[in-house]
């Protein structure tokens, strides 16, 4: 039932299935009720509507997790995008620490996401997400445009908040592959 909160297209399309449907009815038999159902599934519809534009799902919030690590990226802000890394994650840390510092971005977002997995039977939810990202970087002074990679985070939830545990990147057509063999 989360995919309600996900995004109005659903809850909007039901309702007016709904209002159609009712008025429809009305114009056809000038039944009151119907008429009635018609406001009712319209008043419903957008109290809905209202409600899912106020929930953030874990789904919803690993993506803003992720454009907001971009972000810090983007504009070379290495301590915070590790800041993002859970604590106890030491390997993962010190991996970034070693591996950031010879970046210089101009660019980096998510592109396209293939999937985002999460597990809530555990104590702590956990996630893994798959998605491509695109980055504009300077290395050791040579310039790269528009590089795509295909990156792969695990992540817990603690304090409200989701850290990455452990990630990879590798060329962008991993996922496609990964995919096909599950």
């Amino acid at each position: 039932m989360s995919f309600f909160f996900e995004s109005p297209v659903y809850l909007g399309i039901c309702g007016l299935l709904v209002v159609i449907i009712a008025g429809v009815a009305w114009a056809n038999t000038a039944n009151k009720y119907a008429l009635w159902t018609a406001g009712g599934a319209m008043i419903v519809t957008a109290i809905l509507l209202l409600v899912e534009h106020n929930v953030v799902t874990y789904r919803e919030e690993i993506v803003m997790r992720l454009d907001e690590v971009a972000d810090h990226l983007q504009n070379n802000r290495y301590d915070e995008a590790i800041s993002a890394i859970h604590p106890a994650a030491e390997s993962s840390i010190q991996k970034a620490k070693a591996e950031l510092p010879n970046y210089d971005f101009r660019e980096a977002r998510v592109t396209t996401i293939h999937s985002i997995d999460i597990d809530e039977q555990t104590k702590k939810p956990r996630a893994v997400a798959e998605f491509n990202v695109v980055v504009a970087l300077t290395v050791n002074g040579q310039s790269f445009d528009r590089i795509p990679r295909f990156i792969r985070v695990t992540l817990y939830r603690e304090n409200d908040k989701w850290y990455v545990f452990d990630y990879s990147h590798s060329e962008p057509f991993a996922g496609f592959r990964n995919r096909n063999s599950q």
